[in-house]
């Protein structure tokens, strides 16, 4: 995955953001860049902050426990 960043500054809102959350610890914070596109195998997935990709591009990665994580170590 590439994603590509614009210069300029962005202060971040939950509402902006992709994510199942209401909130995010970053509310409020003033930011250097932005996302401007993300390429995903050669295809363009995100741009401008709109996903224009297709349903089924994406891959599904189970998170690891932390109990799984710590037995590595």
């Amino acid at each position: 995955m590439k994603t590509l960043i614009k210069n300029g500054t962005i202060i971040t809102a939950s509402e902006e953001q992709q994510q199942a959350s209401d909130y995010t610890p970053y509310e409020g914070l003033r930011m250097k860049g932005r996302v401007a596109k993300v390429l995903l195998r050669g295809e363009v997935i995100v741009e401008e902050g709109k996903y224009v990709g297709k349903p089924g591009d994406g891959k599904f990665i189970a998170r690891q426990t932390l109990r799984s994580q710590n037995s590595k170590v």
